[in-house]
């Protein structure tokens, strides 16, 4: 196993363990939650989900998304803010936190299928030129054993 891959399962166990802790915490904030608030919970829950399903999607296709996954902790440690709020009964705050993590989650699936794009394409890319240069490299190469394997065959007669 190289070193980015043991890096890239580093942070997706770092970001199970954080999204475990965060899911953990909200048990204790469930009974508080109104009929908006979970709204604002479920809907930033559902942007972090979207957002990290992208981010695997990109990593699938050999993208580093080592700066996604930050970006997604922030995201949430927003949400981990936005339910603190909540049970304080902070409702702006909590309104201008959940459209802050939803521009981030936003931010994030951008990135991630841009990513994900520039890995396909440099995947095909580079498996074009492992196909055309053994194509082009190898007749040469013949052509050139058989003018040397003449020139000696007429040299040692």
């Amino acid at each position: 196993m190289n070193s980015t891959s043991l890096n890239l399962t580093c942070y997706k166990i770092a970001f199970f363990i954080l999204l475990l802790s965060f899911s953990i915490l909200s048990l204790n904030v469930a009974p508080a939650r109104s009929g908006e608030n979970a709204d604002s919970i479920a809907q930033s829950e559902e942007a972090i989900s979207s957002a990290f399903k992208e981010t695997l999607k990109a990593e699938e296709a050999g993208a580093n998304t080592s700066k996604l996954i930050q970006e997604l902790n922030e995201a949430l440690m927003v949400l981990s803010e936005i339910k603190a709020n909540l049970t304080k009964g902070y409702q702006k705050e909590t309104a201008r936190l959940t459209y802050e993590l939803i521009d981030i989650t936003n931010n994030v699936k951008a990135k991630a299928s841009f990513l994900k794009g520039s890995a396909e394409e440099y995947r095909n890319t580079m498996l074009t030129y492992s196909l055309m240069i053994p194509a082009f490299g190898v007749p040469p190469f013949i052509f050139v054993m058989i003018i040397v394997w003449r020139w000696f065959s007429r040299r040692y007669e």
